[in-house]
């Protein structure tokens, strides 16, 4: 899954991690954080489904 930052489930640290969260959260409080997506850790995996594959 990958995620805008305008998306309802952008502010779940649980699935997007805390640091994307937090950037969410700040631009819908007006703070100026430039536009920003996120690839789920689910969607890597899948994208990358063996650690060889990383680097």
């Amino acid at each position: 899954m990958v995620l805008a930052d305008t998306a309802a489930e952008s502010m779940d640290p649980h699935l997007v991690g805390h640091k994307f969260a937090r950037q969410a959260q700040l631009r819908l409080a007006g703070y100026d954080v430039p536009e920003f997506v996120c690839v789920s850790a689910g969607a890597f995996d899948t994208w990358c489904p063996r650690p060889g594959c990383r680097s």
